[in-house]
């Protein structure tokens, strides 16, 4: 075997014809006949440091026809040190030491399957490209660990169906294997990985010797039963649902994933807030479909899948359909989701290719004449149909090219869409200088009309050394809107972003390590052509020697023209020049109490608008079982110069002041690494008072008094509570029995005088929203079962 930084290295893998016990506790005379894989390299603080001796790391690989075999011995001289908080599966940045086997089926320097396990036995697996962990990704692996008065130990057996890889009668594969000792800081590699150049799967070792293995067939089933009931006020709705989540190799490459009848009703809540601004509120995903191996369909940034199931598009407007003696019987906020299917996968020639297909349901709202007692329906969201469809293609050590489109399908009167995009990211030869570019169309096909859209970036940079620079530049079309299926705030802009950054990656002095990012942005509107505002930043990090994290940013904004204020196209509201400041800090996590603390504020220059806001986080780790973390987050901004309405073709303005203030506590007990509840509770609330002093914003910016009668009613008051309760046990892989407690409740008021106590006493006037659920879902892999039979 082969080593050394600048070498790469080789490791030679045996067949075996005996299946290790895997129970942690690699000392089986099977073992013995496996080469030896040491001297194992720091990967940070110290980049390229050889591993101290006292905590030397050893790995053995073999395979057979079925799956690879891996064996860790991560010594340690002080093994009572070794941290070992207990977590769920794909939970691993926690407070304990890691071990991880990183494979690459193609060999192309981009990507990799990498598996997990702590010293407290927790698993987890990512789909990694260039770099960067993709946890949502799952397959079905074993792993145990142990330890002694020496260390600790680890097995793992990695099925082939748990990797994508071409049929070949000799593999050409790549690995590296990754271990992090938490309370010194440390985490080594095997092969090298200089942190100052390319990412680490350019790094990778040579994985020589699997020889005649198949591809095995894939197939797997994971049915599901559920039930809910919810009560609110006298009513109770209980239902039932069963559906089936189909996982199927199309090939060596290539994957269809498909969900029946989903139900996702045990999805977390929303951090819903109190939302003035001209732009939707945007959520997480955090529905397993749309998060799991999706990472193809972010290339040309044409898919959001909130969009999927989303608040129906008519929901607002049915309540000004409401006649006299007619009231709203139901008006569904969500659109319900009937199926989705996905095809993903990259061939042995590096080409990439996602495909998604989901079908929502058409939703109605009931009115009920309360004279005649007839009902009336008002369709809300139609019968529609979401498609993505991405094409990549990687040259090279980690450039590539993309196609990317995405259309909508409505049916009957409602909107079609079509977004295309093209796209290239290149690195040169020595990954010292990236190059990017993409261009992107729009298409919208109205009742009686076609809106196109344009839209285009390019971008270069230095991705090499402690010094980085770079320059990006963006324009987007006015008419260019991706939204039926994608996210995209502001069109008519064209923007220029100059960029750079001092990046010390190894100890000095104090610290381990410190950034300072420096850069300049200019925004201007394509149509009419006008400033819309330029700013300068300055953005220092650090991590010192004992852990502190810590930093700080300052930016300075030019005068500024917001065309998205008003509500009414290419009409700006004029804003003064203001700064923008803040710091945070976060102490040692290591420890069993930490803290993170911000604060930031904003200044308007010959202006009386300012906010500032605090944000205090403590964490508490009770036990290696048990963990608490509180956060608490108040804002005062004052003098904010907001829409309050439109009166006719006009803008009506008004100076807004706001208070928020935000609780939240999340709890978590792991019973042990298969067994968890979890507790989460949040409360948010918000409350915002306009001047009386009305103002009606002219074609320029400015703005002249506004004194007719008025019914505007701008004030507002908005709480909301949601609680979360759940215990979570994985009897088996894949397999999993949820149950599930929620209660919410939310309140709105133009009420302009409450305080926060006086907003929480009202809110719980209301009646609670109960939830109750539970959720049964069992894991069949098809090939096990056929081999079972067989035999």
């Amino acid at each position: 075997m082969s080593y050394g930084q600048n070498k790469i290295k080789q490791y030679n893998v045996i067949r075996t014809s005996d299946v290790p016990k895997i129970d942690g506790k690699p000392f089986e005379k099977i073992w013995e006949l496996a080469e030896v894989g040491n001297n194992f390299i720091m990967l940070q603080p110290e980049n390229g440091t050889a591993e101290n001796e006292q905590q030397k790391t050893l790995i053995k690989i073999m395979y057979d026809d079925n799956a690879m075999y891996v064996a860790a011995y991560l010594y340690d001289n002080e093994p009572n040190k070794i941290a070992a908080q207990f977590s769920q599966r794909d939970q691993i940045n926690v407070q304990s030491d890691i071990f991880s086997f990183w494979i690459n089926t193609y060999n192309n320097q981009i990507d990799q399957t990498r598996f997990y396990i702590t010293a407290a036995g927790a698993i987890a697996d990512s789909k990694s490209t260039n770099g960067g962990d993709d946890f949502s990704y799952n397959v079905i692996f074993d792993a145990r660990s142990s330890r002694d008065e020496k260390g600790w130990y680890v097995e793992m057996e990695i099925p082939y169906q748990a990797l994508r890889f071409a049929k070949s009668s000799v593999q050409d594969w790549s690995f590296n294997a990754y271990r992090k000792i938490n309370r010194l800081n440390q985490s080594f590699t095997f092969s090298f990985i200089d942190i100052k150049q390319g990412n680490e799967a350019q790094y990778d070792a040579v994985l020589r010797g699997i020889q005649n293995i198949n591809p095995p067939s894939r197939l797997s089933l994971f049915p599901y039963l559920s039930t809910q009931s919810v009560q609110f006020k006298n009513t109770n709705k209980t239902q039932f649902n069963a559906g089936l989540d189909v996982k199927y190799g199309l090939s060596d490459a290539f994957t269809l994933d498909a969900t029946l009848i989903p139900d996702f009703g045990q999805v977390a809540f929303d951090n819903v807030e109190l939302n003035l601004s001209p732009f939707e509120q945007v959520f997480e995903e955090r529905r397993p479909f749309f998060t799991e191996g999706t990472d193809l369909f972010s290339k040309g940034n044409l898919f959001f899948s909130r969009r999927i199931g989303q608040q129906p598009f008519g929901f607002s407007s049915v309540y000004n359909q409401v006649d006299e003696n007619e009231i709203l019987i139901s008006n569904p906020t969500q659109t319900q989701l009937i199926n989705a299917v996905k095809i993903t996968g990259r061939s042995k020639s590096k080409i990439g290719i996602g495909l998604l297909n989901a079908i929502t349901k058409k939703m109605t709202a009931t009115i009920t004449d309360t004279l005649n007692l007839t009902n009336r329906k008002i369709i809300t969201e139609s019968l529609t149909n979401f498609n993505i469809f991405v094409i990549d293609k990687q040259y090279g050590a980690n450039s590539s090219f993309y196609f990317s489109n995405a259309n909508t399908l409505r049916s009957g009167s409602f909107t079609d869409a079509n977004v295309t995009a093209f796209g290239i990211d290149h690195y040169d030869k020595e990954n010292i200088y990236n190059y990017g570019a993409n261009v992107k169309m729009s298409n919208r096909f109205l009742n009686d009309s076609t809106s196109y859209g344009f839209s285009y970036s390019a971008r270069w940079q230095k991705v090499e050394g402690k010094w980085r620079y770079g320059i990006s530049h963006d324009y987007i079309e006015k008419s260019y809107n991706p939204n039926d299926l994608g996210l995209q705030f502001e069109s008519n802009i064209n923007t220029t972003y100059i960029s750079g950054s001092y990046n010390q990656f190894t100890p000095k002095g104090k610290f381990n390590n410190y950034t300072i990012n420096y850069n300049l942005y200019h925004s201007r509107t394509n149509q009419p052509n006008t400033h819309n505002f330029t700013q300068v930043s300055l953005n220092p990090n650090f991590q010192t020697k004992n852990l502190w994290q810590g930093g700080g940013f300052i930016t300075a904004f030019t005068r500024e023209y917001d065309f998205f204020e008003s509500r009414i196209s290419l009409v700006p509201v004029l804003y003064q020049p203001k700064i923008v400041y803040g710091s945070y800090i976060t102490t040692d996590t290591r420890k069993r109490v930490s803290l993170f603390a911000n604060i930031n504020a904003e200044n308007r220059i010959n202006n009386p608008e300012f906010r500032i806001d605090f944000r205090l986080r403590p964490s508490f780790r009770i036990t290696d079982k048990l963990f608490i973390r509180y956060q608490w987050f108040w804002q005062k901004r004052d003098n904010r110069l907001s829409f309050v309405a439109l009166n006719g073709e006009q803008t009506i303005l008004s100076s807004r002041d706001t208070r928020t203030i935000e609780n939240s506590i999340e709890t978590v007990y792991n019973i042990d690494n298969t067994k968890a509840i979890n507790l989460r509770l949040r409360n948010f609330w918000s409350n915002a008072i306009f001047s009386d002093n009305l103002e009606i914003l002219k074609s320029d910016g400015s703005t002249i008094a506004f004194s007719e009668p008025n019914s505007f009613e701008p004030n507002a008051d908005f709480n909301v509570w949601n609680f979360d309760c759940s215990f979570e046990w994985q009897f088996a892989p894949a397999s999993s029995l949820i149950v599930f407690y929620r209660n919410t409740l939310s309140n709105f008021q133009n009420n302009p005088n409450q305080s926060y106590f006086n907003s929480l006493d009202a809110l719980f006037q209301n009646s609670l929203v109960h939830t109750l659920s539970l959720r049964l879902t069992y894991f069949f892999d098809v090939n096990r079962l056929k081999k079972r039979e067989l035999k």
